[in-house]
């Protein structure tokens, strides 16, 4: 049981990682990026290319995982991938909102060692709850 919760856990955070991948290329597809970027300063750059890259290996990752479940266990297929969509939905959260929540989280010296997909999770349950 302690195992399938694991890898329920890896895969939606997986799932995170791959919608806001997605999320981010659709919505670079429909937006010029430009304005924004001649705003940023070299190192900034740097920040928000290792950032970008990080999400691509998750996305990656999640491919590989969604991969073998969809191989393994067809039937549910759809309806977990459904399910996941809904849990990792981004449309509502902004950089804005979620940086202050990631600062307080990490201000717990216990929640120092949490992996940063963890992280986003507790701001954006933090976010739409409106507890801050």
């Amino acid at each position: 049981m302690q195992q399938k919760s694991r890898n329920i856990f890896i895969a939606i955070g997986a799932g995170l990682a791959v919608i806001f991948v997605t999320f981010s290329i659709a919505k670079a597809d429909t937006e010029p990026f430009y304005p924004s970027w001649k705003h940023l300063e070299s190192q900034s750059k740097q920040l928000y290319m290792s950032g970008y890259l990080h999400g691509l290996r998750d996305a990656e990752e999640v491919v590989t995982i969604a991969r073998e479940y969809v191989k393994n266990n067809p039937a549910l297929a759809i309806q977990t991938l459904e399910k996941v969509q809904r849990l990792c939905s981004v449309a509502d959260m902004s950089p804005g909102a979620l940086v202050p929540e990631i600062d307080s989280y990490y201000s717990d010296i216990s929640n120092q060692q949490a992996t940063f997909s963890l992280a986003v999770s507790a701001a954006q349950q933090k976010v739409r709850s409106g507890v801050h």
